[in-house]
């Protein structure tokens, strides 16, 4: 998936196949699905191949590299789009799993391969390089690849490049919190700010809203200045 280029932009998540993102409109805050106990979540991730790195560069929009058969993809698609979904508003989104062949099978998740998303502080670009059975699906652009090659040089997806100065590599929590779960299940599971799926997936999507805020000069205020994404901020530096 990708961004476009926003106000003050951040861009670029892409993912690879390895293991281990004019007129004014309202902003979406948290999917309806997600209840609003749930997002004051605690921070508490299982933390499996993350990493952050500050990119001292003009911020870009974001940027999101993965594939559909990817379970570790499927895991960060859904922090990935309640963060956004707090700056604006997709469509064309799909309910999909990741592969039966592979580990962590059928992982309830989401694909990009036809959505679209507005916003009047960022954009966004999501690339599903893969579908569900690994067969080509869509490919970065040269100047995507460009950035792909330098910031993660071992090809890992997924890959989530926030404007060049946060870079998110591998999925933020094990695929393994999402197991056996069907999609509405683990959309009831984040009105539980206890569950795991909560912790995980909620506190995951703090962080992620957290280093946008940073970007966007803390815009809007009604998603950027709470205490816990003001406390994230502070982290990230």
């Amino acid at each position: 998936m990708s961004t476009k280029r926003g106000r003050t932009g951040a861009k670029r998540a892409q993912t690879s196949a390895n293991r281990g993102r004019p007129m004014r409109k309202p902003v979406s805050r948290t999917p309806v699905w997600v209840g609003p106990a749930a997002v004051a979540a605690v921070v508490a991730l299982v933390v499996a191949t993350f990493l952050v790195i500050r990119w001292y560069t003009t911020p870009l929009a974001p940027n999101y590299l993965g594939g559909e058969f990817c379970p570790y993809c499927a895991a960060e698609r859904w922090p990935l789009i309640i963060a956004l979904s707090r700056f604006g508003m997709f469509s064309g989104l799909q309910a999909t799993s990741s592969s039966s062949t592979i580990e962590y099978p059928n992982t309830p998740t989401f694909t990009f391969r036809n959505a679209t998303y507005t916003s009047q502080y960022i954009d966004f670009r999501g690339i599903e390089s893969s579908d569900r059975d690994r067969k080509p699906l869509q490919s970065p652009t040269a100047a995507e690849q460009q950035l792909f090659n330098k910031y993660d040089a071992q090809g890992t997806i997924p890959f989530v490049d926030l404007g060049n100065r946060y870079v998110f590599v591998g999925s933020m929590y094990l695929p393994d919190a999402l197991a056996g779960k069907s999609w509405q299940v683990v959309a009831n599971d984040l009105q539980e700010p206890s569950s795991v799926q909560a912790k995980a997936i909620i506190g995951s999507a703090n962080l992620l809203t957290a280093a946008i805020c940073k970007m966007t000069s803390d815009q809007p205020a009604t998603v950027c200045s709470s205490t816990t994404i003001q406390d994230l901020e502070k982290k990230l530096g």
